[in-house]
């Protein structure tokens, strides 16, 4: 610390993503020191001290926490709301109905939105609500065991691809909105590359059967194989049809997958720290910046990568990105890492959908973010029901 408002870090090499990380709450937090002299591992409600426009009052795990306007923040006269109370509804159906009544505030789904099945009949019975349409950054995929076999032959992993009709299911789950995916979701347009300028591995995202059993036969598998699916069902009915559709389409060209779903906690705390065998479906962290989306799933030996991926040429791509400052020419080598992955396919990507945000009338001066940081969106918020 050079001063009173001035941190120096020093790193043990370049890192072109330090800023977006400091800025990121999902990855940068201010912590008081004293928090952790006298709370150790932050997990006492009253360890709860930051610097940010609200302070929690009280906390009812399942329940509901409750916030209060934080007298000293540094934003002077802000923020304008007095409270805030985040209410738990485990019940999908109730915290629809809660929002569809008047009794919340915002949309009731990650980050204030609604359930993009659910939006034609909000409009109808709420059209005074608002409705903000933008892409995900959340998407689903694919991750396996590529140190074991059948998955470390690419040849199963570009089969699992042609067999899934990503168009179809965009159309029978998400009424074809949407865009496919390759290793960097949509959302961010200034670093995905959209899957027609993948060049020659463009076409692993085309629904192919009959090439994605010609792929298997070659790799051994002339009549498939059983693997197990793991999952977990948490994330809703429509993402329980999203799973059996994909377990489907791999059953029409010969893996016989076998769906094993996990309540949430065990799903995350195991299968998605790595901890399965052979095969698992599952949505993907969200993120704001391209490096989290790569960096981590691929790398060898980083705890993220749920994959088991050991690929040096790949290493030494994502080791570039990191250290090239200057933004276009890392951009250009993000574009080639997404080149790159397209051929391999050590996860499976799917597409990404929309998401959509509501609020309503009374709430002013409001807009969605679509990071962790419920607290800055909320700082000029306020409520005029007159």
């Amino acid at each position: 610390m050079l001063d009173k408002y001035t941190v120096k870090f020093v790193l043990k090499e370049p890192y072109a993503w330090l800023l977006d990380i400091l800025a990121s709450p999902a990855g940068s937090w201010i912590v008081p020191r004293e928090a952790v002299e006298a709370h150790g591992d932050l997990k006492k409600q009253e360890s709860c001290i930051g610097t940010g426009p609200f302070v929690l009052e009280r906390w009812d795990p399942n329940k509901q926490s409750i916030l209060k306007r934080n007298p000293d923040y540094y934003m002077s006269g802000r923020p304008y709301l007095d409270e805030v109370h985040w209410i738990v509804f485990e019940d999908l159906s109730t915290r629809t109905a809660a929002y569809r009544t008047g009794q919340l505030d915002f949309g009731p789904e990650w980050i204030t939105a609604i359930r993009q099945e659910d939006y034609p009949s909000f409009k109808q019975s709420n059209p005074d609500y608002t409705y903000l349409e933008y892409h995900s950054n959340v998407f689903a995929y694919f991750y396996m065991r590529t140190d074991q076999p059948p998955y470390n032959d690419v040849r199963v992993r570009r089969a699992i691809s042609m067999a899934m009709d990503r168009q179809g299911m965009l159309a029978a789950l998400n009424e074809g909105r949407g865009v496919l995916t390759a290793h960097v979701p949509a959302f961010l347009v200034d670093w995905s590359l959209p899957v027609d300028q993948l060049g020659e591995a463009a076409r692993y995202w085309e629904y192919n059967p009959k090439e994605a059993r010609k792929l298997l036969a070659q790799a051994g598998y002339p009549n498939g194989f059983e693997t197990p699916l793991h999952t977990t069902f948490a994330y809703g009915s429509v993402w329980k049809d999203f799973v059996q559709m994909a377990a489907e389409f791999l059953k029409q060209v010969g893996i016989r997958a076998t769906i094993q779903a996990k309540e949430y906690g065990a799903y995350i705390s195991s299968t998605f720290l790595g901890k399965y065998d052979m095969l698992a479906l599952g949505l993907q962290t969200p993120y704001t910046e391209p490096d989290n989306y790569l960096y981590g799933p691929y790398y060898p030996g980083h705890f993220k990568n749920q994959s088991y991926v050991n690929d040096p040429k790949l290493a030494q791509l994502l080791d570039a990105q990191r250290r090239t400052l200057d933004v276009e020419k890392r951009r250009q080598l993000i574009y080639d890492i997404q080149r790159y992955l397209a051929e391999q396919m050590y996860y499976v990507p799917f597409y990404t959908g929309f998401t959509v945000g509501s609020w309503q009338p009374h709430v002013k001066n409001y807009m969605v973010n679509t990071s962790y940081d419920f607290g800055s969106r909320l700082i000029e918020v306020w409520f005029d029901k007159a």
